[in-house]
């Protein structure tokens, strides 16, 4: 089954089960999950988001994934970092959430990019299944 389908049925989650470098340890009450989700920044250019889920109370989990073999560079993650904080300018109203999935892992200096911005970060997709 793929990622966001397994993200999907799930309704009620914590971050911290999936993501490394989390500060948000409550629990989500999941209403909507979806890939490939599209916006557009001030400057008129188009944006992507890999995976994106709304909780009940306003948080909003912004996701990228990278299933390539090769380490996620600096860059990667600043490109990430950017269109976050683009959806953070048009959604000042919501809490936004960053996590950066890396199957190929972090080069030092994006895994130090991530955990100075608060980004949390996996590098296995991990399959949680008790409903606490």
């Amino acid at each position: 089954m793929p990622y966001t389908l397994r993200l999907r049925a799930r309704k009620r989650l914590r971050l911290t089960d999936y993501f490394a470098n989390v500060a948000d340890e409550a629990e989500w009450n999941l209403l909507e999950v979806r890939d490939r989700v599209t916006f557009q920044r001030v400057d008129g250019k188009g944006q992507e988001i890999d995976v994106f889920a709304a909780s009940d109370d306003g948080r909003e989990l912004l996701e990228e994934v990278r299933k390539r073999l090769e380490k996620s560079s600096r860059t990667m993650v600043e490109d990430f970092w950017d269109k976050v904080n683009a959806y953070r300018h048009d959604n000042p109203v919501q809490i936004a959430v960053p996590a950066f999935l890396s199957l190929g892992g972090f080069t030092t200096e994006a895994h130090a990019f991530c955990t100075q911005h608060g980004i949390g970060t996996a590098e296995q997709i991990r399959y949680t299944w008790s409903e606490s």
